[in-house]
């Protein structure tokens, strides 16, 4: 099954328990995610599916950690409405790779790494590489302290 169809179906499974915040928020990142397929007519091919999903989920999880920075209390109702959110929308994404995985990962491009000219265009192989590979689920940070700790 692709995340999308998982997606649709735990959409399903919201509406029949009346779990509105589910419902809410699986709508809003399906929505989001057809929207930007529709915009640039894309079908829904399932090796960039995942990555486009997980794009919209952190891009709503970045709106709302924003949201919460300027409301600026942990007082407010909204900040832990929008803290449930993105405790929710979280569980939504695959699990962040361990260093041992991306390390295994990353294996095939160790020399590119070792040998570009700076760490900026070494993280940038990287990042290629996992995208290529179809990798949406590797800790940006860990991938730029692995390429600087490959580099020397």
């Amino acid at each position: 099954m692709s995340l999308r169809q998982e997606l649709r179906s735990k959409l399903t499974v919201a509406m029949k328990t009346k779990d509105e915040r589910a419902k809410s928020l699986l709508r809003l990142v399906i929505g989001e995610v057809d929207t930007t397929d529709a915009r640039q007519g894309r079908c829904a091919d399932e090796a960039q599916d995942a990555q486009r999903i997980a794009g919209a989920i952190k891009k709503i999880m970045e709106g709302n950690a924003e949201t919460i920075r300027q409301i600026g209390t942990l007082l407010d109702p909204r900040t832990h409405q929008l803290m449930e959110e993105n405790a929710y929308l979280k569980g939504l994404l695959p699990p962040t790779l361990s260093e041992e995985e991306l390390r295994a990962v990353l294996a095939e491009v160790v020399e590119n790494i070792k040998s570009s000219k700076n760490e900026g265009q070494a993280t940038g192989v990287a990042m290629k590489h996992l995208k290529v590979k179809g990798v949406t689920n590797a800790d940006s940070g860990m991938v730029i302290a692995l390429v600087k700790e490959l580099r020397g």
